[in-house]
């Protein structure tokens, strides 16, 4: 098996626990009243520790969890939202579906754009 196939099957196993956590955050924060715009920016944000983590130590299995690591992996999480909230924001304003399944479309756009940033700037492989 090749590097990227490994790495890709292992992202998408942590993102599937990153969204589990991430979605049931913004979907009980939504249920509560919140914004679907606050619920999202919350539910990112406890998602981003767990997601530095595991994707550090175990999908790029880099051992390098230093301050400069730490730096690009925010600027790719901030580059990620920004397309996820970019997609939301458009979604919500100009489409009649439903908050909750326009949630799931920008999770998935920021999943593409993590990956690749993370490949390729934060966990240099």
């Amino acid at each position: 098996m090749s590097a990227l196939f490994v790495q890709l099957h292992r992202f998408l196993l942590v993102g599937m626990i990153n969204t589990g956590v991430g979605l049931s955050i913004i979907w009980s924060l939504m249920w509560s009243g919140l914004s679907p715009i606050t619920a999202n920016l919350i539910g990112y944000m406890v998602g981003g520790g767990v997601s530095f983590y595991l994707n550090g130590s175990w999908t790029f299995a880099t051992k390098n969890h230093d301050v400069r690591t730490f730096g690009r992996f925010l600027i790719a999480f901030f580059i990620s939202y920004c397309v996820n909230f970019i997609s939301l924001k458009f979604s919500l304003g100009y489409t009649e579906l439903s908050p909750y399944l326009l949630q799931c479309v920008a999770v998935g756009m920021y999943s593409i754009c993590f990956f690749v940033l993370s490949r390729h700037f934060v966990f240099k492989v």
